[in-house]
Formats: C-alpha cells, structure tokens, sequence
C-alpha cells in the first residue's frame, strides 16, 4: 500500500506542480502584470500633475497672465454692452454715441426714435437687443464714413436697415433711415 501510494503522489505530483505553475503564470500575465502597468502610469501622470501644479502656482507671471486675460474679457464684454454700461438711460447713451459719430462725418441726425413691434421677428430681437430708428441727413460721402465708423467702432452695434428717402425739410437734401441693434444686457447679470 505505501507502494501503491509513493507512485500515486509521485505521478499526481508532478501533474499538480505543473497545473500550479500554469496556473500562477495566467495570473500573473493576465491579472497581475497589467494591473502593475496601470499602477506605474497613473504614479507618472501624478508626478506630471504635481509639477505642473507647482509650476503654476509658483510661477508669477502665470497669475499675471491670469488677471489680464480676465481685465481683458470685461472689458470685451463692456464693449458688447455699452449702451447700458454708460450709467445713463440705453436711448441717451446710443443718441450721444450716434450724434458724436454723425457729427464727426458731417452728417446730421434729425430725428431718433424706438421703433413700435412690428411682428413675431422684432419681438425676438427686443429680448436681445436694444432697437432704435435714426433718421440722418447730409452728403451721401458722409453717410458712408458715418456707416463705416459705426460698424468699425470698438462698440458692439448692428445696422440692420437702411433706407434713402426725401428730406423733409429742403428739396436737394436726402434721409436716411437706419434701424441700430444694440446688445441688452442679459438677464443672469442683471
């Protein structure tokens, strides 16, 4: 009997030793190998955030860069909002704009008003923007100069229309009637 059993363990022996070897090799390809890779690369990206990290926060020009990326975005947004940031009335600070700009070009306004709704469309626009009506009379070259310094300016507005007709007041002279856009403010920063 111990005969029978030293063959036994000596032939299951090795059979047993071999599945555990092969066993240990498939854990250790597919389980344990990866999970080490993944381990070592998740400490690399670590490292790299850390030093990004202390690069940044040590660095002065940095935070500088920062603040004037920041100083620049207001004053963007000012510039596409101006006709409320003036701390006057939206109408009175688009007229001062418009009577500056027309003067300069020899152009003169004779008459400025919010146009009443006029569809579905405009009452869209008048959550948006701010509409006015504009009547400009001078020199066709003039007018063309105002309409450039208009849209050229740093101050955000649209010229949506315009229109050619009779002067009212001399025979020769002509109007122009212009329809302006400008940015409301919205609503989250009121």
């Amino acid at each position: 009997m111990v005969k029978v059993l030293s063959y036994l363990i000596k032939k299951h022996l090795i059979w047993m030793a071999l599945s555990y070897l092969a066993l240990v090799g498939v854990i250790q390809t597919f389980i344990l190998i990866p999970q080490h890779n993944t381990v070592e690369k998740y400490k690399t990206e670590r490292a790299q955030m850390e030093y990004d990290f202390m690069k940044i926060t040590g660095s002065p020009t940095f935070m500088n860069t920062i603040e004037n990326t920041l100083k620049s975005a207001r004053i963007k947004a000012a510039d596409f909002e101006w006709v409320e940031n003036d701390r006057v009335d939206p109408s009175l600070s688009f007229y001062n704009h418009l009577s500056l700009t027309a003067e300069k070009n020899g152009v003169e306004v004779t008459g400025m008003k919010i146009p009443e709704n006029q569809g579905q469309q405009k009452k869209k626009e008048e959550n948006i923007y701010h509409i006015f009506e504009a009547t400009l009379e001078g020199p066709f070259p003039g007018v063309l100069r105002f309409i450039e310094d208009m849209e050229s300016n740093r101050r955000f507005i649209i010229i949506e229309e315009v229109s050619v007709q009779q002067a009212s007041r001399e025979e020769n002279e002509t109007a122009y009637r212009m329809v302006f856009l400008c940015l409301k403010k919205s609503k989250h920063e009121k």
